[in-house]
């Protein structure tokens, strides 16, 4: 299935389409994710010494079928439960959606790409 860069707003007025942009899921995780304790977005590898960071550690991917896909890359400290703590990650950011969006169909996927002293 190839992937489509907005989520398609069911409209019952009859007066056009309305669509969310990927980049509105992946910045809600983001946001949400940085008020959860021990938890920061995974910033990348910083071996290659860029001056520029095109890492993203949140991504979204909108499937044709309507489903939203979104993987996020944290580190989490090396004081919190890991297993616990991103259950939090993955209910706070549905929370959010939710609140936000109303109605979304989405996966949300956790990767702890560090673990922090």
């Amino acid at each position: 299935m190839a992937n489509n860069p907005y989520f398609i707003i069911k409209n019952y007025s009859r007066n056009g389409e309305m669509a969310i942009s990927r980049h509105v899921f992946e910045e809600l995780a983001l946001t949400t994710i940085m008020k959860i304790p021990g938890v920061t977005p995974y910033a990348g590898d910083d071996k290659k010494n860029h001056s520029i960071n095109l890492y993203h550690p949140a991504t979204a991917t909108i499937k044709k079928d309507g489903r939203v896909y979104l993987n996020i890359d944290v580190s989490i400290s090396k004081k919190v439960n890991i297993k616990d703590t991103c259950m939090k990650i993955q209910e706070e950011v549905r929370n959010a959606l939710l609140t936000a969006l109303e109605t979304v169909p989405v996966n949300i996927n956790i990767n702890v790409a560090s673990i922090e002293g």
